[in-house]
């Protein structure tokens, strides 16, 4: 058995409420035209066109500014992944190291006459080796 009893006449009605607002407004663009009063309707069309494309065109240079502009990469002190805006001082969020960007690479950022040093992990053999050639020079 059918509980929704549906005829054609509802659905035209409905239709009908639906449309009514446009062709309220397709009626006045028209009286506004005939009446000499296109201008206005140009107007509100333009505005229309402004209001709806701006927020467009300021995402997309926003998104372009974004990429030019945010530097990813390990944190220097931690290795965890930070993302930095050039120009901007900021801190990591896992160690609170202060960092920068310079050019493409995250750096810290350290006081003025701070010397930044990279230790480098030597074998023994190597420092065996840097010995010999040390006491041959002296030798000389």
């Amino acid at each position: 058995m059918n509980r929704f009893r549906w005829n054609h006449l509802q659905s035209w009605q409905l239709l009908a409420t639906a449309l009514a607002p446009w062709f309220l407004i397709l009626a006045a663009i028209g009286l506004l035209n005939a009446i000499g009063l296109g201008w206005l309707v140009q107007g509100v069309g333009w505005l229309l066109f402004l209001l709806i494309v701006t927020p467009v065109v300021l995402l997309g240079v926003g998104f372009w500014w974004l990429r030019r502009n945010l530097i990813t990469g390990p944190c220097p002190a931690c290795g965890q992944p930070v993302m930095v805006l050039r120009g901007l001082e900021s801190a990591c969020p896992h160690c609170g190291a202060p960092l920068n960007a310079g050019g493409q690479t995250v750096q810290r950022q350290s006081p003025p006459g701070t010397i930044d040093v990279q230790a480098v992990e030597v074998g023994r053999r190597e420092l065996r080796d840097s010995e010999l050639r040390d006491s041959e020079r002296r030798d000389r």
